[in-house]
């Protein structure tokens, strides 16, 4: 087929209208990156199938992909589909071992160990945290790489408020909260340091200092209204109306909930709503507004039943994954003591068969002895 040759004036405008195209995309990209990670904690849906996109498109530069995986997990934890965020981070993984950038893998490994937090395998996590620290421990101390700290020293605080005391893990979760300070992203500085102050008001709570209590939740909720981040601020509220429990207060612990379960409502956190439903049907009893227990109980147990799907789904694939990389060092010791073992095998087999062949000797002689014997 022939084709007509274009003008020389339609290839420039062609050539223009390409590059414009492309400049616009490599914007939209990064408008569309902005607009997931703001989108995390309060339309998670939205984040991952921005995600997806975004990792077709961001194929040939890992490090972009890197940071598209961290947000889809948060975002998967934020429905708590276990399974699905612990897939996205281990994908992460796998790309950051491939690059010679500890800080990018420092930050891999301290998000996977927020995802064995997560489930309750604290021991792995701190497992997983140690060897993050080894990974950067030769590297200067930067602003990027002191945000990752930050979440280092959090993870640790969540572990030690339910391993040591809360004494500890508050100490810990300053450390993160000044760490967090020097980000220079405002949105991620104050959504992680909502998430630091609303588990120092779960701490305060748990030593009986319910007015500290009361003071980290507002701050807390101060920080996620300022990054409009339902969930977050959902959580804040929870705690708030706990302490009012505490307090017996439960006119105002229901209006405080209520306000937290709509803003829950766009998020799908299974975790955050039984919370909210357990304390509505508390605070109701209490009350005895015995209509409204049963209906949030029944919310609760609904609630409950599917964390536990999701939770036992997840814990599943973690013991294949153990199970995959215990065959995979097995392989790595046969393939570098493969040769070294054969050899020490045929020693041994050598050796029963002269004591085989020692003792047959030794048995015929020990006959001929014996028939030689006279009573």
């Amino acid at each position: 087929m022939n084709y007509l040759k274009p003008t020389y004036h339609l290839c420039i405008f062609a050539l223009a209208v390409l590059l414009n195209s492309q400049l616009v995309w490599g914007q939209n990209k990064d408008s569309l990156l902005h607009v997931a990670m703001l989108s995390v904690y309060d339309q998670p849906e939205k984040t991952i199938e921005i995600g997806n996109l975004l990792l077709e498109e961001y194929r040939s530069q890992p490090e972009i992909q890197i940071q598209v995986l961290q947000i889809m997990t948060n975002a998967y934890s934020s429905i708590r589909d276990y399974d699905k965020s612990l897939e996205s981070i281990l994908q992460a993984k796998d790309i950051s071992q491939k690059l010679d950038n500890p800080i990018l893998q420092y930050q891999v490994l301290v998000k996977i160990a927020n995802q064995y937090h997560s489930l309750g395998v604290n021991t792995k996590a701190l497992e997983i945290l140690e060897e993050a620290d080894r990974v950067i421990a030769p590297v200067p101390m930067t602003d990027s790489l002191r945000f990752g700290v930050g979440s280092n020293y959090a993870i640790r605080g969540f572990i030690y408020r339910d391993q040591l005391s809360c004494d500890i893990a508050i100490d810990y979760l300053n450390k993160a909260y000044a760490f967090y300070a020097s980000g220079t992203d405002s949105a991620k500085v104050h959504t992680n340091q909502s998430v630091v102050l609303y588990n120092k008001g779960n701490c305060f709570i748990t030593l009986n200092q319910l007015d500290s209590a009361k003071v980290n939740f507002k701050k807390s909720e101060n920080f996620a209204v300022r990054v409009k981040a339902n969930s977050l601020r959902a959580y804040s509220l929870k705690g708030l109306a706990e302490v009012y429990t505490l307090e017996s207060n439960y006119p105002e612990a229901i209006n405080v909930l209520t306000t937290a379960e709509e803003e829950a409502k766009s998020v799908g956190d299974l975790i955050l709503n039984r919370a909210i439903y357990q304390g509505l049907a508390d605070n109701n009893l209490a009350l005895n507004n015995w209509k409204e227990f049963q209906d949030y109980n029944k919310k609760f147990i609904q609630a409950s039943n599917a964390i536990k799907q999701n939770e036992r789904q997840t814990i599943n694939k973690l013991l294949e994954q153990s199970h995959d990389e215990a065959n995979q060092q097995t392989k790595i010791m046969t393939r570098y003591y493969g040769i070294g073992i054969f050899g020490l095998s045929l020693i041994l087999i050598g050796l029963l068969v002269w004591i085989i062949r020692e003792e047959i000797q030794f048995q015929k002689r020990y006959k001929k002895l014996k028939s030689e014997i006279r009573f």
